[in-house]
């Protein structure tokens, strides 16, 4: 009876599979890798928004403001397949507004184009979408 595979073959294919499964095994480590940083990358975010009874000057919270939203913004663009990627959107929206509140001269016309981006895309839920507007 014939063989199914040639003997000459059988190291070939049991190298692929090797280099397959060592392959998979560093694409696991990276995804963990990348699962750290984006949840490091996550609790920086959080802890960057000014809090509520905060007793900054206007122009101090403004900055905040405009922090939070650049932190959201390259959390959402550094890793754009994260679960909290959308979240972060809706939070560089909201602080972008806020910060145009504080101090509509240097702000209100990136909140406005911030806003209404947020606001026209159908990709986001629609009850995040009427928070931002």
């Amino acid at each position: 009876m014939k063989p199914l595979i040639p003997a000459e073959q059988v190291w070939w294919r049991g190298l692929g599979l090797g280099c397959f499964l060592l392959w998979v095994a560093h694409a696991a480590g990276q995804t963990a890798v990348i699962g750290a940083s984006a949840n490091s990358a996550w609790t920086s975010l959080t802890a960057a928004q000014p809090s509520a009874g905060s007793s900054a000057t206007p122009a101090q919270l403004a900055a905040q403001l405009i922090q939070t939203a650049a932190a959201a913004h390259a959390f959402y663009t550094g890793y754009p397949s994260d679960a909290r990627a959308a979240a972060a959107q809706k939070i560089e929206a909201l602080s972008t507004l806020g910060a145009a509140e504080v101090d509509p001269t240097d702000y209100k016309s990136s909140a406005v184009t911030l806003a209404t981006a947020f606001r026209n895309n159908t990709s986001l839920a629609v009850s995040d979408r009427i928070d931002v507007a």
